[in-house]
C-alpha cells in the first residue's frame, strides 16, 4: 500500500483511513517518493526491488556502526563478538518472524 502511494498509483479511501490512523508513515512515503523519482519512476516490480536494495544498504550500515560502536565503547573483542552474533541472528530471523504472522 505504501509502495504504491509513493509510486502516486493509488488514492483510494483505503489508503486515506490507513494514513489517518498510521500519521508516522507519511515520512516513509515521502522519502520511497523521493526514490521513486529520483530513479526515474520505475516499474512497480522494479521500484521495490530497488527498495529492498535500499533497505540492504542501510541495514548493512547501521549493522557496521553498531559493531564499530560496541567496539569502541567496551574495548572487549569478545563484546564486540556477541554483539555482532546477536545482531546478525536477529537480522537473519526477522524475515522468518515478519512472514509467519
Amino acid at each position: 500500500m505504501i509502495e504504491n502511494a509513493a509510486s502516486g498509483q493509488s488514492s483510494n479511501l483505503l489508503n486515506q483511513q490507513y494514513f489517518g490512523h498510521y500519521p508516522n508513515t507519511f515520512f516513509l512515503l515521502w522519502i520511497e517518493h523521493f526514490i521513486f523519482l529520483l530513479f526515474g519512476q520505475p516499474k512497480f516490480s522494479n521500484f521495490i526491488t530497488l527498495l529492498g536494495g535500499v533497505n540492504l544498504l542501510f541495514l548493512d550500515t547501521a549493522f557496521a556502526i553498531l559493531i564499530r560502536s560496541a567496539n569502541k565503547i567496551y574495548k572487549n573483542k569478545t563484546i564486540t563478538l556477541i554483539v555482532a552474533l546477536v545482531s546478525w541472528i536477529l537480522i537473519v530471523l526477522s524475515p522468518y518472524f515478519v512472514s509467519s504472522q
